[in-house]
């Protein structure tokens, strides 16, 4: 659930895009609220590269358990909640779809909260079809 202290991290991402863009996407769940980060795929191939980005940027303790596939949070008070794939259209239509294969996915409920999100781009319709 999004509280005032959840935060939208945009990985290299500009939307809405003038081309079509894709990506993956990452909800981290912390001490006063989640985090939605978002990053296209020729940033980040894995989900798990996303995490190691965010905790990077935010300065977490984590660690990568197998190889590149896994990167995990040993930071108190962090949890990875799960993942999934995005896309967006020049006309602002984002879609998130699918499930991350390392993390697993995120409800579609806990994703449309996030359109009330103040850092939430106000220029994006967005539409959710996950397993």
């Amino acid at each position: 659930m999004t509280t005032d202290a959840s935060r939208l991290i945009l990985i290299d991402v500009t939307l809405p895009s003038p081309v079509v863009a894709r990506g993956k996407f990452v909800v981290i769940a912390g001490p006063g609220g989640d985090l939605l980060a978002l990053a296209p795929l020729q940033t980040c191939r894995y989900h798990a590269e996303i995490v190691a980005r965010v905790a990077d940027r935010l300065a977490m303790a984590g660690d990568w358990s197998t190889g590149r596939e896994l990167f995990e949070l040993i930071e108190p008070g962090w949890t990875i909640v799960g993942g999934g794939w995005w896309d967006a259209d020049p006309a602002g239509l984002l879609r998130w779809y699918g499930h991350s294969t390392a993390y697993g996915a995120v409800e579609a409920e806990q994703l449309n909260v996030w359109l009330s999100h103040p850092e939430f781009p106000d220029s994006l319709r967005h539409t959710v079809d996950l397993p």
